[in-house]
């Protein structure tokens, strides 16, 4: 592990003055980048990093000698990480196992948080503030605290790297910040993995204590509490049947004539994963009946998840492996009938099970879908929409809420989704807040296909 790549995380782009034509230099001799590697360690350790967050490994990682440093930039519109190997090697002789990874993932995190520029525009580069810069440091080092923390690396190991290689000194005339601040921020991102910092140890003035009682909230305000559900059943009123209410959520919506009008929906969302220091943008589309295209991305990633399925076949893409769907999952999805399923349901597909409440809304009811394992679907007794999906297969159990809506062509559909997905593992919540719904435009065949 000592041999594992370290990089520097001193500037993510260099003063652009006596590196400058050296860099340029490495570049030009390396722009094809065919015969060129990083070493293994460096792209197994990258690998490590990027499957925390299930990103592609989009960029490069060249070993670029004589520039004394690591950074992150672009170049002719690719990404690239480029380091020193001479440079890493005296490094690595002074810190523990874990550096190399924080290194490597701070870098990671220019690319993340969009602050890499093209090499060639200096002029941009230069108008940077030095503020700016430290700003941009900051939020590196919270990202790659993230990382390190998911990986299992303490935060004390963290820390003795910054002991190494950061100053303490006023950082007014700095492009990074001092020691201190750096520390802060990547406490916050250890705190952000809900990972212990370290042990009781007063090592750096911060006890077991003092972290719990400062510890940072998440980048967002999930919480598992948001899925609870009282358990405080009552029956169903007389006169309320499963069609009743599939009614009631289609007049809520528009009426069956909108809804029938629909045949392609596109959404735009922002997109909060619990707990992670990033936030992807998702693009989904939809086609009647059952045709479905979500792809997500990364600024400065680019893609990182897709899925796509035509109506008879499909596959999901991750980390640039490409998998077909399951039969248990094409038969699940071709037996979708349009994209409002309750404009679809018979009698025989569903039924009225109990009024329950939901943590913070009113009473709902609860209606059983046959067919699937598991399946529930709740809708408000007072205005009729859906609010809550439950779905639970042999290994995992996902909800879906649904918020926030609104009339998109005459159809009023939910602009905020929060999905809790459970399994032995633990659960992840993400938050869909969409920025744009489209009817009926932007979508195609072949959106489905590709």
């Amino acid at each position: 592990m000592k041999k594992l790549l370290l990089l520097l995380f001193v500037l993510h782009f260099v003063s652009y003055g006596q590196k400058a034509d050296g860099l340029e230099i490495c570049f030009e001799v390396q722009k094809s980048l065919k015969g060129f590697a990083s070493d293994k360690e460096a792209d197994d350790a990258l690998e490590e990093i990027l499957a925390v967050i299930g990103a592609a490994k989009n960029f490069y990682l060249i070993p670029c000698g004589e520039i004394n440093n690591a950074l992150a930039l672009t170049y002719k519109g690719e990404r690239f990480i480029l380091y020193d190997k001479d440079f890493i090697d005296k490094i690595n002789k002074a810190t523990n196992d874990w550096s190399g990874k924080f290194v490597l993932a701070h870098e990671v995190g220019h690319h993340i948080n969009g602050h890499t520029r093209d090499f060639l525009i200096a002029s941009v580069l230069d108008d940077q503030t030095k503020e700016k810069q430290r700003e941009e440091e900051l939020e590196a080092d919270e990202f790659a605290g993230f990382i390190v923390a998911k990986l299992g690396a303490s935060f004390f190991q963290i820390k003795e790297l910054m002991d190494t290689i950061a100053p303490e000194k006023d950082d007014k005339y700095s492009t990074h910040p001092s020691r201190s601040k750096r520390i802060e921020a990547i406490k916050r991102g250890f705190d952000n993995a809900k990972v212990n910092p370290g042990n009781s140890s007063n090592e750096g003035g911060i006890t077991k204590t003092e972290t719990n009682k400062n510890q940072s909230k998440p980048p967002n305000e999930l919480s598992i509490m948001d899925f609870n559900l009282i358990e405080d059943s009552k029956s169903i009123p007389a006169g309320i049947t499963a069609m009743t209410i599939m009614e009631s959520y289609i007049n809520a919506i528009g009426g069956l004539n909108s809804i029938e009008n629909v045949k392609t929906i596109l959404q735009y969302y922002d997109v909060t994963i619990e707990d992670a220091p990033f936030k992807p943008k998702s693009v989904l589309k939809s086609m009647a009946p059952n045709k479905i295209s979500m792809e997500m991305s990364v600024e400065g990633m680019g893609t990182i998840m897709k899925q796509k399925f035509d109506g008879t076949k499909g596959f999901t893409e991750q980390q640039g492996v490409k998998r077909a769907l399951s039969n248990d999952d094409i038969s699940k999805k071709i037996n979708i009938k349009g994209l409002f399923p309750e404009a679809h349901y018979s009698s025989f597909e569903i039924e009225p099970v109990s009024v329950v409440t939901l943590e913070n809304f009113s009473d709902v009811y609860k209606v059983k879908v046959r067919g699937i394992i598991n399946s529930y679907r709740y809708y408000s007794v007072d205005s009729g929409l859906l609010l809550r999906i439950e779905e639970q297969d042999k290994e995992t159990k996902t909800i879906t809420l649904f918020s926030n809506y609104r009339f998109v062509g005459g159809v009023l559909l939910p602009y905020t989704k929060k999905i809790q997905t459970s399994t032995t593992k633990g659960s992840q919540v993400i938050e869909l807040n969409a920025t744009n719904i489209l009817i009926n435009s932007g979508v195609s065949s072949k959106d489905f296909k590709r």
